[in-house]
């Protein structure tokens, strides 16, 4: 059965069409630079076996991040299935993977999804993206930790990479800092947050009526981060769970470098893929074209590897994730029913 897409979804990609434009002309360009000749060389070379296995590898990230979130819906009660929830988040990655700003762009149609599929508040299932996304903070800073120590006491890397890794580091702990205050210090968003809303409220005169409704939402908020935050062993799980999917990101790279005959110390990866993540917050639809550009260019100042293998190292890590992720998406939310439009996400949430 074919789905149509509501009309306000196909202005939104009307808007977006931009994005998709740049992404796409900087994808050329840097295939251009890279000699498309050489890269097709290269992945006719590369061993099948090994990208099949990274295929799967790269799959496993997905499971684990679905489990991510079906261990925060459980301390919460709501009422969602192990595969209903895979489905809701892998439809949830696929409007990742295709409006700007990366994980960020997504967010309110994943909260929308939940919502719909669970009969939870779309407060509510806001609060439980927002906290599962915030946990796994913890184990990319462990990882970068543990690599840029590496790189620091071994001097095996540029300044450059050493200096972005420690700014992207301070980020990663102010991240941790403010999930705590949530999570653990009740009224700390109200004081904040909603303070902060007020004076520029009072400082423009407008939105004076919103005021109420955004308190209420804020409360919602902080009551679900507080629920979390009382299950200590939630918490465990989850920085267990987010870990293990990283790990498994680690390792679908390594097999790719493996099927391509090349090498990279595994402290180094450590590094590399928690860092690379940041490249998918950018302006065009999943990071597309900003993400290959700055991961290639990560590749070539952790080992001495031309553009052209870089780039096939990223195309390669690109089709057993990013790729994967856009089909199996694309599919979930076909099978969970009509694809939302931003009306819909209103509606719904007026009811609630």
């Amino acid at each position: 059965m074919r789905h149509k897409l509501p009309d306000s979804v196909n202005n939104s990609k009307v808007k977006s069409f931009f994005w998709f434009i740049i992404a796409t002309a900087i994808f050329a360009a840097l295939l251009l630079v890279a000699d498309p000749s050489k890269i097709l060389s290269s992945l006719q070379k590369a061993d099948k076996i090994y990208i099949a296995i990274a295929v799967g590898t790269g799959f496993m990230v997905s499971v684990f991040w679905s489990l991510n979130w079906y261990i925060f819906f459980k301390s919460l009660g709501i009422d969602c299935s192990y595969v209903t929830t895979f489905q809701v988040f892998m439809s949830g990655q696929f409007f990742n993977s295709v409006t700007p700003l990366g994980r960020f762009g997504g967010q309110p149609i994943m909260a929308y999804l939940i919502s719909k599929n669970s009969g939870s508040s779309y407060e509510k299932s806001l609060a439980t993206v927002m906290s599962a996304d915030l946990v796994t903070v913890l184990p990319m800073s462990a990882y970068i930790i543990t690599g840029l120590s590496y790189i620091v006491l071994t001097g095996s890397a540029s300044s450059e990479v050493t200096t972005a890794s420690l700014t992207l580091l301070g980020f990663l702990l102010t991240g941790v800092l403010i999930g705590f205050l949530a999570w653990f210090k009740s009224g700390t968003m109200e004081k904040y947050g909603f303070s902060a809303i007020q004076r520029l409220t009072e400082l423009t005169g407008y939105g004076e009526k919103y005021l109420e409704k955004i308190s209420a939402k804020i409360d919602n908020w902080e009551k679900t981060l507080q629920t979390i935050g009382e299950n200590p062993n939630t918490l465990v799980y989850s920085v267990c769970i987010t870990g293990a999917a990283f790990f498994f990101r680690m390792i679908t790279f390594y097999l790719i470098l493996t099927s391509l005959g090349l090498e990279m110390h595994i402290l180094k990866i450590m590094l590399l893929i928690p860092l690379i993540s940041f490249a998918s917050i950018s302006p065009t639809p999943g990071g597309a074209g900003t993400y290959e550009a700055a991961m290639a260019a990560s590749i070539i100042l952790l080992i001495d590897v031309s553009f052209a293998t870089a780039f096939t190292i990223t195309i390669l890590y690109r089709l057993c994730t990013y790729w994967q992720v856009l089909t199996i998406g694309y599919i979930s939310t076909t099978r969970l029913g009509k694809i939302p439009s931003k009306s819909d996400i209103n509606q719904h949430t007026t009811r609630k």
